[in-house]
């Protein structure tokens, strides 16, 4: 029915890498895709019927506000209803190199369809190459997180962090 491609596509992106469909909505990651000059990783929405009747058109392209080189936004992304995570298991976090974080967006912010990032998910446990955000998935107000190299026990065993919405406030 369609190919989807970034409006700003260019080599070595790796769009495609991480892909999610909630209805009419398409999200895909491109982990090398750059912003800013450099390559920190971008996801991309996609709506159907965009420009004519089944026709899929790009409507977004989702960065982190904190993004950094080599974080590797869109390795893996989820989508459920308005909202959406996207995996950046490359991100440093507080000093620890590649910990990785989620980054939570939600459609609708200050103008209709929209897209903006609202939060930022991260271990209160994370360690340094812990690949934090290496797999998301979300489902209504709950989401999980895989951290493929999380030490168990002090070993890289893994690990998946659960997370609710509104836990400590509106929307936190």
């Amino acid at each position: 029915m369609a190919k989807l491609t970034a409006a700003d596509g260019a080599a070595n992106h790796t769009f495609g890498h991480g892909v999610s469909l909630n209805g009419d909505t398409a999200v895909v990651g491109a982990p090398y895709a750059e912003v800013g000059g450099e390559s920190k990783g971008a996801a991309y929405v996609f709506y159907r019927n965009q420009g004519g009747p089944d026709l899929w058109g790009q409507v977004a392209k989702l960065s982190a506000a904190d993004a950094a080189a080599m974080d590797w936004l869109g390795m893996s992304v989820t989508l459920s209803g308005d909202t959406a995570i996207i995996g950046a298991p490359g991100a440093d976090v507080v000093g620890n190199a590649d910990q990785g974080a989620a980054y939570v967006f939600y459609r609708d912010q200050c103008s209709p369809d929209a897209w903006g990032q609202v939060a930022k998910l991260t271990a209160a446990d994370g360690l340094r190459d812990d690949y934090f955000g290496s797999s998301v998935s979300v489902d209504g107000d709950a989401a999980v997180v895989g951290a493929r190299y999380a030490e168990v026990g002090g070993e890289p065993k893994g690990a998946a962090y659960a997370f609710y919405r509104d836990q400590g406030g509106a929307d936190a």
